[in-house]
């Protein structure tokens, strides 16, 4: 099913006489400029900026070509979602019945292997990600997940920064053999902050720290480890690897649980809230006959559903935020608004390398570089597939730089983004290479970003048990000398539930498909109606994709139990698994 497809009808009727399978076009030269004149006019009066529906982020539409647009949209997804989630359901009652007859969860192995042996084979069928159900106590392993699995929130700490917290010298050089004014004099401290946390009000009966924590690269063997973490939200302690194995441990997950609740409704406004608004802006400009909203048609596939789907399923008073997590539903809204204007939002500052680089992560000039930087090493690949994609697809309509300021329909989008409110959005384009740089983040934002924060990731890494437990069931200590870690954790109904939730947002069924990011471009009516040089560029693309899929399906532990520098196996980015767009 196409984009076009689920248009509303009174937006197809003006439309549908410049897209008879005709080629993709610009307005310039084209014989039909008054016609593509009128039905932008006509949809703009039907399609205009509402207030955002899960929060207050960005605009969502509204009129009546909006809502009925929006209707198909979620008609669309929830005919193939809640099938999926009832199928996910089915298993849940069964592994439920399976680990109380093992006996329960008594202990805090048994989360790793009870809850996931011979179980889930729909849901989950490749099984949690090698190494996180036996190396979950790994420091490197711990570490390591804030350079693969969410590496969006660590920063290097710079040189005279003012430290949140200290590390006394003694335990610092015992953990690294360096102070941590030493670490940081030498660029290899770094740093992530999630006690804004704590402003928030805990569900009754649950718990949850406001972690802030330090990590580092060692001196003398260039690992990334954890060096300190203070869990904030009522804990007076600060933790570090010389704490006892409960102490440590309950640290870590008390890290993980504020890691994975940020990077959840992060995902939400980094990657729904901004492509809604930026595809929004250019459906009030675009012709249906621009191959510019061809391509975000194709990249923005169901994308009005999702919001639909996070008030009615998922942030819902009772649903499964209520449910799972140590805040609430309304709690999630507020702080995905806070995300959104706070770091989300903005465009340019968030394209791929250019983030990456204000937090020191590559290309720094101060400190080393990371010896192994998973996530990087693989998006980089697909990164660079779309980017030359893009630069053959914008070169095969815009002979010259000058081509661009003679589109009007482009130049009109460009400053549609003004009241579309859409931050650090380029105020003019001049240069082919902006126009690239615009749609390869574009790209990038639903594959890539996307596929990492949600999807297929956190029922396989970052929500996976025992070290990810979505919320805690006793108060955290005030002391330390933790003696049993099962108080904390969720019981049989409640890591069952956690699984489930996240089991429906994996797409193993999409393997192999026509969605996943191999399949970016291959669609016929983009491709029937796209020129020569885009059928070539897409089918180079898609060659590119299969070929580096045979990268994750090899990868395995080396002689050291290590995977790219990891003590497990992350293949999230398997471009013939991933979806090519926002997905759930």
């Amino acid at each position: 099913m196409t984009v076009s497809s689920l248009l509303p009808a009174l937006l197809t009727l003006p439309l549908s006489a410049l897209a008879q399978a005709t080629p993709y076009s610009l307005p310039t030269g084209s014989s039909n400029v008054a016609a593509r004149a009128e039905a932008i006019a006509t949809l703009r009066q039907n399609f205009n900026y509402g207030p955002d529906v899960a929060g207050n982020g960005s605009f969502y539409p509204q009129g009546s070509y909006a809502a009925e647009l929006i209707k198909n949209m979620t008609d669309a997804f929830f005919g193939e979602h809640l099938p999926w989630v009832t199928q996910c359901r089915s298993e849940a009652q069964a592994a439920a019945v399976a680990v109380i007859q093992g006996g329960g969860l008594n202990t805090y192995e048994d989360y790793a292997t009870k809850l996931y042996d011979g179980l889930w084979k729909n849901t989950i069928p490749d099984g949690v990600s090698p190494g996180m159900r036996t190396n979950y106590t790994s420091d490197l392993l711990f570490s390591m997940e804030r350079l693969s699995v969410q590496p969006y929130s660590v920063r290097r700490v710079q040189k005279g920064e003012t430290l949140s917290f200290n590390v006394d010298d003694d335990s610092a050089k015992k953990i690294s053999t360096f102070t941590q004014k030493q670490l940081q004099a030498a660029g290899r401290l770094f740093y992530v902050d999630y006690r804004d946390q704590g402003d928030q009000t805990l569900t009754e009966g649950r718990y949850a720290g406001a972690c802030d924590a330090f990590f580092y690269i060692h001196p003398t063997s260039g690992d990334f480890l954890p060096l300190a973490i203070r869990p904030n939200n009522g804990s007076p302690l600060i933790y570090t690897p010389l704490d006892s194995e409960n102490d440590w441990q309950l640290a870590k997950m008390l890290f993980e649980q504020n890691d994975f609740w940020w990077a959840q409704w992060y995902h939400l406004v980094a990657t729904h809230e901004v492509i809604d608004i930026v595809y929004e802006a250019a459906l009030r400009s675009l012709s249906a006959d621009h191959p510019l909203l061809a391509i975000m048609n194709r990249l923005a596939y169901q994308t009005f559903a999702y919001r639909i789907s996070a008030i009615q399923t998922l942030i819902n008073v009772g649903g499964p935020v209520d449910n799972y997590f140590a805040w609430s539903g309304s709690a999630a809204g507020t702080y995905s608004s806070k995300l959104y204007w706070s770091q989300a939002a903005p465009w340019k500052s968030n394209y791929f390398k250019t983030n990456l680089q204000n937090r020191g992560l590559v290309n720094s000039k101060f400190g080393p570089a990371l010896k192994s930087f998973p996530f990087y090493e693989d998006a980089s690949v697909i990164y660079s597939a779309m980017n030359d994609f893009f630069d053959q697809f914008v070169s095969s309509y815009y002979t010259s730089d000058k081509a661009l300021s003679r589109d009007q329909e482009l130049q009109n989008f460009i400053a549609e983004t003004v009241p579309a409110g859409i931050v650090d959005f380029p105020t003019s384009i001049t240069r082919r290479s902006d126009l690239v740089d615009i749609l390869t983040h574009f790209g990038y934002l639903v594959s890539v970003l996307h596929g990492v924060l949600n999807t297929n990731d956190p029922v396989h890494t970052t929500a996976s048990l025992p070290l990810h437990p979505t919320a805690f069931y006793s108060p955290l200590p005030t002391e330390k000398g933790v003696q049993d870690l099962v108080p904390f954790m969720p019981n049989v109904t409640q890591s069952v539930g956690q699984i489930t939730l996240l089991g429906a947002f994996n797409r193993p069924f999409f393997e192999n498909g026509n969605r996943t990011v191999s399949e970016m471009f291959d669609e016929q009516e983009l491709l029937d109606r796209s020129n020569a040089k885009v059928r070539s560029a897409a089918q180079t693309f898609k060659n590119r994709m299969v070929a580096f899929s045979k990268v994750f399906k090899a990868r395995s532990f080396d002689e050291n139990g290590l995977s790219q520098g990891m003590p497990f196996v992350w293949t999230v980015l398997d471009p013939l698994e991933t979806p090519f767009y926002l997905t759930v």
